[in-house]
């Protein structure tokens, strides 16, 4: 069984690399499991992203010294792409919340912290939609 196989969105996750893991040791905490589906319903996820568009990728990596970790993305149905970034280490939570990123519940391991960051989506004419 994958990881994402225990989440009420296999969809959603089986082309993450969190989701691909393999548990059948049944190692992987339900909190995790549980904040996974939690993640799909406070962000109102619509799928996962990729291929996301260049000034997404521009967004994700604007500041230099952010050290962005086990990074996923994701289309809403609210029009926005959901940047999600689960680093290890917590010394950059104010560089990662003075580029826009909001902490969360960890949704990669209990060991790791997750960051996310709403961007906009744009249409062909290059206009936030």
């Amino acid at each position: 069984m994958k990881f994402s196989e225990r989440t009420n969105y296999n969809k959603i996750f089986e082309d993450t690399t969190w989701g691909r893991w393999d548990d059948s040791k049944n190692d992987l905490p339900n909190s995790i499991i549980e904040n996974r589906n939690k993640l799909v319903v406070d962000y109102d996820i619509k799928s996962v992203e990729l291929n996301w568009p260049q000034y997404v990728s521009k967004i994700k990596n604007a500041v230099k010294d952010l050290k962005l970790d086990h990074t996923e993305e994701y289309k809403t149905n609210n029009k926005s792409y959901l940047l999600v970034s689960s680093p290890y280490r917590i010394d950059q939570k104010q560089l990662y919340e003075e580029s826009g990123w909001t902490q969360i519940y960890p949704i990669y391991t209990e060991d790791s912290y997750t960051f996310v960051k709403l961007v906009p989506m744009k249409n062909k004419n290059n206009k936030y939609l």
